[in-house]
């Protein structure tokens, strides 16, 4: 592994995943209780006939891809420029050592 700044390419490999986060233990919990949420608001909106807990459902499942997404687009863009700063580097004719 090529290490500069602390951080390996395995490391540079997961923060360029935008999917990464969606993945992580707490944020797939809040994730299945969301959607677990969603799933209850959307059946009693369409069979109770209850719109107003229909639209609370979709409004928070939309709200909740929203924040992950964002994240998500956050930890792509730092591992996309990282990227270029490695990219960058190994151009100029630096030498990236392996960790000892």
């Amino acid at each position: 592994m090529c290490e500069k700044g602390g951080q390996t390419l395995i490391n540079l490999e997961v923060r360029a995943n935008p999917f990464h986060y969606l993945f992580n233990f707490p944020f797939f919990l809040i994730f299945l209780v969301a959607l677990g949420g969603w799933i209850f608001s959307l059946v009693k909106g369409v069979f109770v006939g209850m719109e107003r807990d229909l639209l609370m459902g979709l409004g928070a499942l939309l709200i909740f891809f929203l924040i992950i997404f964002g994240v998500s687009f956050l930890g792509f863009k730092s591992g996309e420029n990282y990227l270029k700063d490695l990219l960058k580097n190994k151009l100029n004719g630096e030498i990236l050592k392996a960790p000892k």
